[in-house]
């Protein structure tokens, strides 16, 4: 039986190949497009969402393991071309992150989902349940 550390090991790992496949075949154009930006600023590109993803994961794994987060240990920050704070984004926010290669965003969303799955082997399975607010 599969126990709920491994089902969340499990999930991270689907979600980031969804990302990958998502990202196959796709250009640096297509994925920093905002295809409906003049009807909805609430959908963004597919960089944003990756990138916002490797941040949530990364930003809120760093605070429960009360370390650096690993954009500025492992220097992802010097890998992009933009310095955004947070992860709440107005669309004008928003746009401004963008990539010349999604390979750099793909790494570091799988960094991110590397650092998460670490993180909650280390974690003893009755802690999973807390609460945290």
């Amino acid at each position: 039986m599969t126990n709920f550390v491994d089902l969340m090991k499990s999930d991270l790992e689907e979600a980031y190949q969804r990302f990958v496949r998502a990202f196959d075949g796709v250009t640096k154009e297509e994925a920093n497009a905002f295809p409906v930006a003049n009807l909805s600023s609430q959908i963004k590109s597919m960089t944003w969402l990756a990138w916002h993803t490797a941040r949530e994961l990364d930003f809120q794994i760093a605070f429960l393991a009360k370390e650096e987060p690993i954009w500025h240990s492992q220097k992802w920050e010097e890998k992009f071309p933009f310095d955004v704070a947070d992860w709440k984004h107005s669309l004008v926010d928003a746009q401004r992150i963008w990539v010349d290669d999604t390979s750099i965003l793909l790494a570091y969303l799988k960094a991110a989902k590397d650092y998460a799955k670490s993180y909650i082997d280390k974690v003893d399975e009755s802690e999973l349940a807390e609460i945290i607010s």
